[in-house]
């Protein structure tokens, strides 16, 4: 969900990737290469993920504007640079089933191309043999989005501008929810996207009770909570984000 704001704000998300270089083909007509952009890739080539590959930390200011600008808070990357996405290229692995990974592509101050992240949609397994099977350059600005948007899940109540609550899943672009910092503000764009909830894409589950909440909360990973006392019932600070 993204609500407009006269603050013009932005959001930064930690998202898991790995490097390109640790993805390499094995087997078909690009053996020997590392996956590279959608022009370059080759139906049915088969790639292997290094068994030394490790996750790593890309940190991602997500503007208002829909680009992306790698924060300092980053384990991999360069502060300030920007990130575009190329693709989402679809893979089989050796079980049958299919997943997403999607390629962005980090730029210097002269437009040239620095690094090349890999950001799997699901966990992936070291020395898993993935094979390419399809390539969507259409829509992997808007799979990104949604990754890289902390989300609410199903049955969460968002409080309105009229300080009625309602589920997230009623919402309407349109509607008018209350911000913390901006008052009622207009929801713009709402999407929502389904994930394997493990590793890195497990939810967090804040039991009913433990801050004053009615019922479970559940929350994606890098989801901030901004808790208001009067007093420090709960050991966290009068105000702190967490």
């Amino acid at each position: 969900m993204n609500a407009s704001s006269n603050s013009g704000s932005a959001l930064a998300q930690s998202i898991p990737m790995y490097r390109a270089e640790e993805f390499l083909v094995i087997d078909g007509a690009n053996i020997d290469d590392i996956l590279s952009f959608a022009a370059e890739v080759m139906l049915d080539d088969v790639y292997e993920l290094n068994n030394l590959a490790e996750r790593r930390r890309l940190s991602l200011l997500v503007k208002l504007d829909g680009t992306y600008t790698i924060v300092e808070d980053t384990e991999v990357g360069t502060p300030f640079a920007s990130v575009f996405v190329d693709s989402c290229f679809t893979v089989m692995s050796s079980d049958g089933s299919t997943l997403e990974i999607l390629l962005l592509v980090e730029q210097d101050t002269e437009d040239l191309v620095e690094n090349i992240h890999v950001v799997p949609l699901v966990p992936l397994i070291a020395n898993g043999h993935y094979r390419l099977v399809g390539v969507d350059v259409d829509n992997a600005a808007r799979k990104l989005a949604q990754v890289a948007c902390v989300p609410f899940s199903r049955g969460t109540n968002i409080t309105m501008s009229s300080g009625a609550r309602r589920p997230i899943e009623e919402l309407q672009i349109g509607d008018k929810v209350l911000m913390r910092d901006d008052g009622g503000q207009i929801i713009r764009w709402i999407g929502q996207h389904t994930l394997r909830a493990v590793g890195d894409f497990a939810p967090i589950v804040i039991k009913a009770g433990t801050l004053n909440n009615t019922n479970d909360l559940t929350l994606s990973p890098d989801h901030h909570l901004f808790i208001y006392q009067h007093r420090d019932a709960l050991g966290a600070g009068a105000q702190r984000y967490w």
